[in-house]
Parts: C-alpha cells; sequence; structure tokens
C-alpha cells in the first residue's frame, strides 16, 4: 500500500477500505478505527475519503455512498479499454470503446468481454491488434450465486480487478 505523502488519517482510512477488501462506508470506517487511535469526526474520514479519490488509492460508489481500494493500486495505468465506467477510466488515464468500429491499428494494451456478449469479435480484434483478452466484465446483468459477480459490490470488485490485473501486464 502506497502511504508516502499521506497524513495519518489519510494512511489510515486507506489501510482500513485495503484491507476491508469490501466498499466501507465512512461511518464503517469510522467503527474500524485502530482503538489506540482518538475518535476522528466523520468529516475527517470525508476530507481523506476525498484526498484519497484525488490520488486514485480509493475510488467511490456515489449511490451507496461507499468506498473500495482499486486492486493492487496502480493510480495510473494509462490504456484503451473497451466497455466499463467513465470514474474508474478517469482516475487510471484509461479510455473505454466498444468493439464495434474499432480500428486495427488501435493502440489497446488489452481487450475484454462482456458476460453478456459472444467473445469472438473481441478475441478477433486482439488477434489483429496484438492486444491481449484481459479477461470478462460484468455490465448489464450479475451472475450466479456462486460466481464472481453474484451482487453489485462484487461486480464492481470483479471488474476492478480484471482490468488492473490484466492492465498491469
Amino acid at each position: 500500500m502506497r502511504t508516502e505523502g499521506l497524513s495519518v488519517n489519510d494512511a489510515t482510512v486507506s489501510g482500513l477500505v485495503q484491507a476491508a477488501n469490501r466498499p466501507l462506508s465512512a461511518y464503517e470506517i469510522m467503527d474500524k478505527m485502530p482503538p489506540e487511535r482518538p475518535r476522528i469526526a466523520p468529516m475527517t474520514v470525508y476530507h481523506a475519503l476525498h484526498c484519497l479519490v484525488s490520488s486514485g488509492l480509493v475510488h467511490g460508489i456515489e449511490t451507496l455512498n461507499a468506498w473500495f481500494a482499486p486492486p493492487a493500486s496502480t493510480p495510473h495505468v494509462g490504456g484503451i479499454v473497451t466497455i466499463c465506467d467513465d470514474h474508474f477510466a478517469d482516475a487510471h488515464g484509461l479510455t473505454f470503446h466498444a468493439p464495434e468500429g474499432m480500428s486495427t491499428e488501435s493502440k489497446a494494451s488489452a481487450v475484454f468481454v462482456e458476460n453478456i456478449t459472444d467473445s469472438r469479435l473481441v478475441e478477433q480484434i486482439a488477434a489483429e491488434t496484438g492486444a491481449r483478452v484481459g479477461g470478462t466484465l460484468y455490465s448489464d446483468t450479475l451472475c450466479g450465486p456462486d460466481g464472481p459477480a453474484a451482487t453489485y459490490l462484487e461486480m464492481m470488485h470483479h471488474n476492478a480487478t480484471t482490468l488492473v490485473d490484466a492492465l498491469a501486464k
């Protein structure tokens, strides 16, 4: 976990979010603060989260008012990705494109299959451009209860892990 340049509060909040391996609300973060630290106010947690989002160490899920740490924290990996959401793209210097109409001259380092589509087009793009097939992303539907994206939060975690792992190679 990267902590250089972070305040004590920011580093503590970052560590708690990383360790949780699931999105946490600000109040859950407050409840998880180490007992040897003085209790901090909600605004202090929100300030730390704002700083951590700005540095790409955590991402927010606004509709849930929760935050999660991207796996294998890579603040800026760069690249072109097919499909996903703009908040993740902006934080990591990515560009998202639909596979239809994608040029074979593309500089994509990885392409991804959506769980609801036929993978043949993405595999053909990978073969013609030299990009890797980075894995399967869940977009418009979740998987069964035993799969990697059985809930919305598991889907977000799976997609973030898949993107970061593929683009970090």
